[in-house]
């Protein structure tokens, strides 16, 4: 794995989406722009990347765009490529993860494991 500096927290993966009592229309029609995400970049870099090179997260963001945000785009939170990840961004800091899991004493350990 080829990690960025300064990771030292759980990362996103993708952000699937969910519409209930209905199936979204993907139509696909927003293309990847990586220059649409410049004001989010260091966000992304650390908070979603791709974990075995993180050289390759603009490659693995267009994957994920392609897979769940063009379904993501309907919904008003969301609405754009942009929107996409700030609110993966958003959702993992409000969720805080690790402080959570910390909180209960749970920590991340190279050798121990949880029931």
């Amino acid at each position: 794995c080829r990690l960025p500096r300064g990771l030292r927290d759980f990362t996103i993966h993708g952000l699937p989406t969910i519409f209930p009592n209905r199936q979204p229309n993907c139509t696909g029609s927003l293309r990847f722009d990586i220059r649409r995400l410049q004001g989010i970049r260091n966000e992304l870099d650390l908070m979603w990347p791709h974990l075995k090179n993180y050289r390759e997260s603009p490659s693995f963001w267009k994957h994920e765009f392609e897979k769940h945000g063009l379904c993501a785009v309907e919904d008003p939170q969301v609405f754009n490529q942009y929107g996409y990840f700030k609110f993966g961004i958003q959702l993992m800091q409000k969720l805080n993860l690790l402080k959570t899991l910390m909180k209960y004493k749970i920590s991340p350990h190279d050798s121990r494991q949880y029931d």
